[in-house]
């Protein structure tokens, strides 16, 4: 019985050592990933609703409306917004410099325009410096259109009056 006792601790000192000769290696891993710059732009309508050139909006009284632009970037993410010259630029009409008409069903046009700003003094045009600077902040915000259609303009058909221009957000 000694002897068995004696195979029995060898064993386990024999079982021992083979768990203190096990290793172990490590290595170290890199994880990465990069944020792209991302936006995204939506408009609302702007429907000015009815024009009166003779009673409402006479030479100097235009009619004034707004739309929103909702955008959402990265944050951080270096965005222009521009606004294009319509389907129905009028003649001499330019990117930079753009001269918007809506038109009715026929071939009348009635002159209108988009701003930057809510006295009606900075045209919103259709190239970088003619455009608005935006930086994302990673959250949704909304930016205002302004909108005028200059009184006086008489001698139009009593039709709807439409156009269809593109925001564009470069990043």
């Amino acid at each position: 019985m000694k002897r068995y006792r004696f195979v029995v601790i060898a064993l386990i000192l024999v079982c021992a050592a083979c768990a203190v000769q096990a290793t172990t290696a490590t290595a170290a891993m890199v994880v990465s990933a990069n944020i792209a710059s991302s936006c995204s732009i939506s408009a609302s309508s702007m429907a000015f609703g009815p024009y009166d050139p003779i009673v409402t909006n006479p030479t100097g009284v235009p009619l004034n409306q707004t739309a929103t632009l909702t955008l959402y970037c990265t944050t951080g993410a270096n965005a222009t917004i521009t606004i294009d010259e319509g389907q129905h630029p009028a003649s001499g009409s330019a990117p930079a410099t753009p001269l918007r008409t809506m038109a009715d069903p026929g071939t009348d046009k009635m002159n209108y325009n988009l701003y930057k700003d809510s006295g009606h003094a900075t045209v919103w045009g259709n190239t970088a410096p003619t455009g608005v600077a935006y930086v994302g902040t990673g959250a949704t915000t909304t930016m205002t259109v302004y909108g005028q259609i200059p009184g006086g303009q008489t001698g139009l058909d009593p039709d709807p009056y439409t156009d269809l221009i593109t925001v564009t957000i470069t990043f």
